[in-house]
């Protein structure tokens, strides 16, 4: 369930950034891996387990984890314990030192959520992170998540999000996803595995074992979403007399009816935006209706759903994705996760209404790294032995009542009641949940997100008052609230630093509600660009070497007034044709420079805006190719009519016009 995002001093990780170059790589990897990892499954767990083994370290997504000195390794257990039997399950692991000389004891585990996400391969953001500072940090990928092996079914999550590409209607896409559930239960099956051993229970256990694998007498947990309700179960178990403090961060608890309510919570933040819209008088003005605009492109994608290409996607066969109602609100409800998209939305939700079909695609091609890198198996795995027994899908519809027609196309996490209904049978009988309070009295901190859709500020609010020792804190965030922004981190490192004291909330007050973007320069040509220049190795020399012609064009006068002032006589001469030429060159160079700042702005502070373009004050930003491509002109014709210039003076100068004009022919027709 987590999305993550940074502060100003770090850099966001976005599973949203250009995902798709790794995509097929890990893909094959992950099969490898599961294929060689399953064929003994039927056998015994092998003697001498658990078991931690050093290893390389990953490449990871965005990171380096061994240029930040952590020691990676794996740590081995058998699929299930009591008794020891099944496959070696290798879990991924990454533990960055502390940055102190003298680090305290104690380190910081953090449980990424799902249950299927992961930690490793958003590792950029930890590298700097401040919780380093004094302790150290680890990372695990749970069972079947992220870089641990096996991973099953990998190819699970790839069928839902090209299912969600086709052109279904919800009781059509709801069938074709269970079908492509079951095919993964069944082969799991055919394969040997124990399908009853994936709880969190069995990933509690795996964690006492890490602990104990390292060495740590005591350590701190850091939870996020699903990771939650694992650290519960730590604590609920003998792992929690080697617990110092545990942070819960948008709490997923047990006893909640998780399933029932999530059109409602869906429909909870959604009201809270436009809410937080309506309260801001440019986002008033410009959004009047934002509400009845999304029920409208609601009920339009019903009748008329919008076809998007996706060139070049290795997810969709025929790189053709069908918006429909079903898309629409998944993917808002995802966006919702991340308060730094916030501000946007309005704006999307514009430009879906307008048909921005390039738009749709970039913004599902941003998406796509969900289906690669989210598994999907070990998220049913968990979820139809531990929550699918106690849901009631004619809860689930009644409460859909309210907002009939988000309900009708919130399909995404519908389907699991019917999936887990035939999925649950070969697991056994579902596990009852933890009862709270818990007996131990572990100082907690528990965080929870205004517009959070998924694990609401009120469940934290009633875990909070059901543990012996916990303060609850609400933010104007999203999901995964620690990683949002400043003060919520700052909280965290606060409460880590000293458990036994509730940590000061001043910073609450003073964190501003989004500041919705309400003009932009409609161009999706940008990300395309940056797309383009980051996966295609064509692209990335063209751009290089037009660079360096323009650098070349624009030096080579500088350098020969001073060789020639050395030499005590000139060796260029200048006239207007040189004075034109060097002007053309320098608005093309300036051209490029603002764009190249424009872009590594907005990726700091709002990357979904490129989806739809550039922020409103880039509009005179053509401006200077088109003046570059005019002053080039003029400068070529003062060039002929100076035919007794020195030749070498005209090469130059020839040179400097060819390399301004091309570099903005480029900027006018990248677009």
């Amino acid at each position: 369930m987590q999305r993550v995002s940074s502060g100003g001093r770090r850099k966001h990780a976005d599973r949203y950034r250009e995902l798709r170059a790794g995509l097929a790589v890990l893909a094959i990897a992950a099969l490898v891996a599961w294929g060689l990892l399953v064929a003994s499954t039927a056998e015994a767990a092998s003697p001498g387990l658990p078991r931690f083994e050093d290893r390389p370290c990953w490449k990871t997504l965005d990171g380096d984890l061994a240029a930040a000195g952590a020691r990676c390794g794996v740590l081995v257990v058998p699929e299930r314990r009591a008794p020891p039997a099944g496959p070696e399950l290798r879990l991924a692991v990454a533990v960055l030192p502390a940055l102190a000389a003298e680090p305290e004891p104690d380190p910081i585990l953090h449980l990424h959520g799902g249950p299927g996400a992961f930690s490793l391969n958003t590792a950029e953001r930890w590298i700097d992170h401040p919780l380093r500072r004094d302790r150290a940090l680890i990372l695990l990928d749970q069972r079947g998540a992220g870089l641990s092996e096996p991973r099953p079914c990998p190819e699970l999550s790839i069928a839902d999000f090209r299912i969600a590409g086709a052109d279904y209607r919800p009781g059509e896409e709801i069938a074709a996803r269970k079908a492509a559930a079951l095919a993964c239960r069944d082969h799991l099956l055919d394969q040997g595995w124990d399908l009853g051993a994936w709880s969190s229970r069995s990933s509690a256990e795996d964690v006492e074992d890490l602990r104990r694998a390292l060495g740590f007498e005591r350590w701190n947990l850091l939870a996020v979403s699903y990771g939650t309700r694992l650290a519960l179960e730590v604590m609920a178990g003998a792992g929690a007399e080697h617990l110092r403090s545990v942070v819960l961060d948008s709490a997923y608890p047990p006893g909640v009816r998780a399933w029932e309510t999530r059109t409602p919570d869906f429909a909870r933040a959604l009201e809270e935006l436009f809410a937080a819209c309506a309260q801001q008088a440019a986002c008033a003005s410009r959004f009047p209706t934002l509400r009845s605009d999304y029920a409208t492109l609601l009920a339009e994608l019903w009748q008329r759903p919008a076809r998007t290409s996706v060139p070049g996607s290795r997810l969709l066969p025929d790189e053709t994705f069908v918006l429909n109602p079903q898309d629409l609100a998944f993917a808002t409800h995802q966006l919702l996760y991340d308060v730094r998209q916030h501000p946007v939305l309005p704006l999307l939700l514009e430009q879906a209404i307008a048909r921005n079909a390039e738009a749709g695609a970039m913004l599902l091609g941003m998406m796509s790294g969900y289906a690669t890198f989210f598994s999907r198996a070990t998220n049913l795995l968990v979820e139809c032995n531990e929550r699918a027994p106690f849901q009631d899908v004619q809860r689930e519809s009644k409460a859909g009542e309210v907002w009939p027609l988000l309900h009708r196309s919130h399909t995404w996490f519908r389907a699991d009641f019917e999936i887990c209904e035939a999925w649950s049978p070969a697991t056994g009988q579902g596990r009852e949940p933890l009862a709270l309070p818990l007996a131990a009295a572990v100082p907690t901190l528990v965080l929870g997100g205004r517009y959070d859709p998924v694990t609401p500020p009120a469940w934290g609010r009633a875990l909070a008052e059901a543990l012996p020792d916990a303060h609850f804190v609400e933010l104007p965030v999203g999901h995964a609230a620690a990683g949002s922004d400043d003060c919520p981190r700052d909280l965290v490192v606060a409460f880590l630093a000293d458990p036994t004291h509730r940590p000061a909330t001043d910073c609450v007050a003073g964190m501003a509600p989004p500041r919705f973007v309400t003009d932009a320069v409609v161009h999706t040509g940008v990300l395309r660009l940056l797309v383009r220049v980051r996966n295609d190795p064509n692209s990335r020399l063209a751009a290089t070497g037009l660079g360096a012609l323009l650098a070349v064009g624009l030096l080579t006068g500088p350098l020969s007034s001073a060789l020639g002032r050395r030499l005590g006589r000139p060796l260029v001469r200048r006239g207007w044709a040189r004075r034109l030429a060097v002007a053309s060159g320098l608005l093309a160079a300036g051209y490029w420079a603002i764009l190249g700042f424009a872009i590594q702005r907005t990726i700091d502070e709002l990357p979904l805006l490129l989806v739809i373009g550039l922020p409103a004050w880039t509009a005179p930003l053509p401006g200077l190719a088109v003046a570059s491509l005019a002053v080039g002109v003029v400068g070529l014709v003062a060039l002929i009519g100076e035919r007794t210039a020195p030749r070498s003076r005209r090469l130059l100068d020839a040179l400097l016009i060819a390399a301004a004009g091309l570099a903005s022919l480029a900027a006018l027709s990248w677009g």
